[in-house]
């Protein structure tokens, strides 16, 4: 939680229920119930959000981000955050990116965000493929995937669901997206194999 000294400026709730508070420091927060702690959400001039290259794999028609919270929080990339992308070493950019990613994704999850979620999880796919960080994107598509077997010792732990999405339809959905890549061939055709798999 924010250091001494900070006060508390604003205060609301989201439709999904989830109480957000904004300091006087302009960092945001909302309580995580899962782990019994208060998580930033969004920081002004995050580091990360500043190196991160992420535009690219926003398709045009999604070019205007999603209504939510965290967008609403966020608002428009400063100029000098845009200034810094060209400054970087590209694997200093890449890992940036990639970072600033999973935040999002990780900041949508806590906040509830169902339409942000999927748009930010989207964009880190496309972004992976790009990039061919092939382990990261095997990552995620083992947990949208799950267990292919009612007997698998994991089937007990894994949920089916995240923020009311099925995560095999979300892991379909990222299927044409991995077959854009031709390097990511042999990873597209396992996980269309399983899939087909399982609806047998």
């Amino acid at each position: 939680m924010p250091a001494s000294g900070v006060s508390l400026v604003n205060a609301s709730i989201t439709e999904a229920g989830t109480i957000i508070i904004t300091m006087s420091n302009e960092k945001s927060y909302t309580f995580n119930s899962d782990l019994c702690c208060w998580m930033m959400v969004h920081e002004k001039d995050n580091i990360l959000q500043s190196c991160s290259d992420h535009q690219t794999s926003i398709p045009a028609q999604g070019a205007v981000q999603v209504h939510g919270p965290l967008a609403s929080l966020q608002g428009k990339p400063s100029k000098f955050a845009a200034s810094r992308v060209f400054q970087l070493s590209q694997q200093i950019q890449k890992s940036s990116t990639l970072s600033h990613l999973e935040c999002q994704l990780n900041s949508a999850l806590v906040l509830k965000s169902s339409k942000e979620y999927k748009f930010w999880l989207l964009t880190y796919v496309r972004y992976m493929v790009q990039e061919g960080a092939e382990s990261r994107l095997r990552e995620v598509c083992d947990e949208m995937l799950g267990p292919l077997y009612k007997d698998d010792a994991n089937t007990s732990k894994w949920q089916s669901q995240i923020l009311g999405y099925n995560k095999r339809k979300l892991l379909e959905e990222m299927m044409p997206i991995i077959g854009t890549n031709l390097k990511l061939q042999r990873l597209y055709s396992e996980y269309r194999d399983q899939l087909e798999m399982i609806k047998k």
